[in-house]
């Protein structure tokens, strides 16, 4: 028996003329079509004229029970077509459990390429496309998200995320603290007739809602700035601060947060400095 193959196939983002003559035609070839939601797809499906012939659910509550019968299927030669809600599969989707097992097996995994927010939002924002970090969902919670946005703070590249419209002036206000001054682009509702962008900082975006908080809604890709270029170095005065609480004994990791926040300096560089600067001080110890 000749194996099948697994194909991921990108569907529109919002507009249905999107749809590709290729995805259209593989969707109703296709033996099964795994769905991050049975209902869209069967909606979204039928909309365009693909006459499925079996959609069962892959989503994030049931991809690893999922997986084995979907495998099983495409060994036994079935063709399994994968589709998220909108989109590229496996992007902020479910998907990459069976994509690994497939591959694991040794059988054949396949792409029907797509729309995809990630790659739209950042063509509209105005800002450079050449280096960029797709992000994901930030966390949900307060603190972690503001750690999450330290973590990347440094980076010298164009960030690309996705966020949900109820949480998104938090976020932003999140955004404003950790990253300061800088551009981004909030795009709604990309490819749909009611698609818009709204281009300034954070802080600008966030007074703009206070006044019209109607506007924050359909899905959300935000593009922000990348980080400015690093000056060589700390500069004398910070990398004293660094080693004098260094040589009190306070962590690099609390030296990190207090320094880089308080002195507006990459956080990469002051963990790095006082690591070394606390690693001189246990040399010293040791000597004495």
């Amino acid at each position: 028996m000749t194996p099948g193959r697994l194909v991921l196939v990108g569907t529109p983002i919002g507009h249905d003329d999107d749809w590709s003559d290729r995805a259209r035609q593989v969707l109703g070839a296709a033996d099964v079509i795994a769905a991050e939601d049975t209902r869209i797809a069967r909606s979204r499906l039928g909309r365009v004229g693909v006459e499925a012939n079996r959609i069962v659910s892959l989503h994030d509550h049931n991809e690893r029970q999922r997986v084995p019968q979907l495998v099983r299927a495409i060994e036994e030669g079935q063709c399994v077509a994968v589709i998220s809600d909108a989109g590229m599969p496996l992007v902020s989707d479910p998907g990459y459990r069976l994509v690994r097992a497939v591959i694991d097996a040794d059988l054949e995994v396949d792409v029907v390429p797509g729309p995809s927010a990630v790659l739209a939002g950042l063509a509209v924002s105005g800002l450079p496309p050449d280096r960029f970090a797709f992000l994901g969902f930030p966390p949900r919670t307060a603190g972690r998200r503001r750690s999450w946005l330290k973590d990347v703070v440094d980076l010298e590249m164009t960030l690309v995320l996705f966020e949900a419209p109820h949480r998104l002036v938090q976020t932003l206000s999140d955004v404003d603290r950790v990253f300061g001054d800088r551009p981004l682009c909030v795009a709604f509702s990309l490819t749909k007739v009611w698609q818009r962008m709204r281009r300034g900082t954070a802080a600008e975006c966030i007074e703009r809602w206070v006044d019209d908080p109607d506007d924050v809604k359909g899905e959300v890709t935000l593009v922000i700035g990348g980080a400015p270029p690093r000056a060589e170095g700390l500069g004398d005065g910070v990398e004293r601060l660094v080693d004098r609480l260094a040589g009190a004994g306070v962590s690099p990791g609390v030296i990190r947060d207090a320094v880089a926040d308080a002195m507006g300096v990459p956080r990469r560089e002051v963990y790095q400095r006082a690591l070394l600067a606390g690693t001189v001080r246990e040399d010293e110890l040791g000597d004495s």
